[in-house]
């Protein structure tokens, strides 16, 4: 919610109102015409629950499920360490998104420049 008070001024305002709209940018899950597509997620844990899992996926119908392996290359245990980075990602955000594209990139890398932040 907005809050104009007596000390509060005009631009003041504005860059709150401008951080509301960021907010709920970020948490329109699964929107991203010139954004990036996110997610909510959450770890499955519990033997049950990885049953099911694993019930639903293999039946081949409808899933909240997602079961993944980290990927990038042909090594056996070459990524336990990316696997568990991936873990505490989910575990703390509760979120995953696509990476940005190469044009999202560059506009981030020109907006930092034109503003004059240090990359």
């Amino acid at each position: 919610m907005l809050r104009r008070t007596r000390l509060g001024s005009r631009p003041a305002w504005r860059e709150q109102a401008k951080q509301i709209r960021l907010g709920r940018r970020r948490s329109l899950l699964g929107w991203s015409p010139g954004s990036v597509s996110t997610c909510a997620v959450a770890p499955v844990t519990s033997a049950e629950e990885m049953d099911q899992a694993r019930d639903e996926l293999t039946a081949g119908a409808p899933s909240d499920y997602v079961v993944l392996r980290v990927a990038e290359s042909d090594e056996k245990y070459g990524h336990v360490n990316r696997a568990r980075s991936l873990r505490q990602l989910i575990e703390t955000e509760g979120l995953l998104s696509r990476a940005p594209t190469v044009g999202g990139c560059e506009a981030l890398e020109a907006g930092l420049e034109a503003k004059g932040i240090p990359r």
